[in-house]
């Protein structure tokens, strides 16, 4: 049938407000209720379809990524409006060409050493027998990815400054008001959005004089940091990216390598301590294991619920019906996932799902799917991979019950920070 599937009860303050502080119980209500597909009402984006749909899902993620546009306007104030989560198809489609060999698996290896120490320098303070909140100490770690594998800073006192800017621009309050019409823009008079761009505009500044140093760096071409292979890439034509757009990449980087990175290893975190079986499944230093142990804890907690919005250019069949042309179309990750046809006993953390290579590729979506992957999704296992390692050098000991997740700006995170005490052992070996 042509139009719209069923709406999720409630008015649209209500959709936005659950959307944002509560997202996976509306999720479950509105699935038992309606199935996979279903309308919600949210603040910019009035009416949207959801789904967790797969048979959905692989049609969207396999589709001419010509006839699939952005439909990301609300965070425009948040990661800028020139970046790979805000462009046209077509302008897509050439930056993520230009983008790519920033991200490949080789070039991200050149950067493993970094990584690697950064994750040994990060776990080694939990190794004191105290109650440590996990999450904190993530995002040091991922925030000195950040600095030194992607920007390139060295300057201890720039570092700082980056760091505390990029924690005071992405934060709870902003991305809740990102949602509302007009509450974040520039001239509002609502005193946290003044702050807002007061510190926003001088991250840019800050940004953008780094961009033009590294142009000017005569040994750019040595460095091993991604912002030097960015600054370095060119289009077909010779064109490389302008300072505004090579920003705007770096925003979108710091969201996803950031945030999202720092709480999926909180999310690790707060499994491994009450699974000591997949702790020494991981001390054995199998790599299918590991990888497998990842994908599990991304499974069970996709540190973003959802995906982003899409905008469909044509006639789109989900379930019984067709949508029309312009509908605003979002993947439920945490529904997809979720899901017991795909996952069995889906509640329970089983990371043997991902060695039985019976998997449908398309029911795992934490880095999105097709052309619109997450073009960073190599660099986050890698940095997840090497903190991991680590972090099953102690013996860890949950010190509270099991966290439930809360809105922690763009993402969801274990309340408290994932809380656990971590034990020197004497079954590894500690450099």
């Amino acid at each position: 049938m042509n139009g719209l599937p069923p709406r999720a009860s409630g008015p649209r303050a209500w959709h936005t407000a659950q959307w944002l502080w509560r997202y996976e119980r509306f999720s479950d209500h509105a699935h038992a209720r309606h199935g996979a597909t279903y309308s919600v009402d949210l603040a910019r984006l009035k009416r949207a379809v959801v789904t967790s749909d797969l048979e959905a899902v692989r049609r969207l993620y396999t589709l001419d990524p010509l006839r699939v546009a952005q439909h990301n306007e609300d965070i425009a104030s948040i990661i800028g409006s020139d970046s790979l989560l805000q462009l046209d198809p077509s302008e897509h489609l050439a930056r993520r060409a230009i983008l790519r060999p920033s991200f490949t698996g080789a070039r991200v290896r050149q950067c493993t050493e970094l990584i690697t120490s950064a994750a040994h320098s990060a776990v080694e303070c939990l190794g004191t027998g105290e109650v440590t909140s996990v999450r904190p100490v993530a995002q040091r770690f991922t925030m000195d990815v950040v600095l030194e594998t992607v920007l390139g800073v060295s300057d201890p006192a720039l570092r700082t400054r980056i760091s505390n800017l990029l924690t005071a621009v992405f934060n709870t309050r902003v991305v809740a008001l990102s949602m509302i019409p007009r509450l974040l823009d520039r001239g509002s008079p609502n005193p946290v959005a003044r702050r807002y761009w007061s510190r926003r505009d001088d991250l840019d500044d800050i940004l953008l004089a780094h961009i033009a140093a590294t142009r000017t760096d005569p040994g750019h071409g040595e460095r091993r940091d991604i912002l030097a292979t960015m600054v370095a890439a060119r289009d077909d034509a010779g064109e490389g990216l302008a300072a505004g757009a090579l920003r705007d990449e770096l925003f979108l980087l710091f969201v996803a390598g950031n945030e999202a990175t720092a709480t999926a290893l909180a999310w690790a975190a707060e499994v491994l301590a009450r699974r000591p079986d997949v702790v020494a499944g991981l001390r054995s230093g199998d790599d299918r294991y590991a990888d497998a142990v990842t994908k599990e804890v991304l499974r069970l907690h996709p540190p973003s619920p959802n995906g982003p919005v899409r905008r469909l250019l044509d006639p789109f069949p989900v379930g019984a019906w067709t949508l029309p042309v312009g509908t605003p179309f979002i993947v439920d990750i945490h529904g997809l996932h979720h899901d017991p046809a795909l996952f069995p006993s889906p509640a329970e953390f089983r990371p043997e799902r991902f060695l039985d290579g019976m998997m449908d590729p398309y029911a795992f979506g934490p880095f999105g799917g097709g052309a619109h992957r997450c073009i960073g999704a190599y660099l986050a296992m890698t940095e997840i991979a090497a903190f991991l390692r680590e972090l099953v050098r102690y013996d860890l000991v949950p010190a509270a019950g099991p966290a439930r997740a809360v809105r922690i700006g763009p993402v969801l995170a274990p309340r408290g920070g994932a809380k656990v005490r971590a034990v020197a052992t004497t079954c590894v070996n500690r450099p």
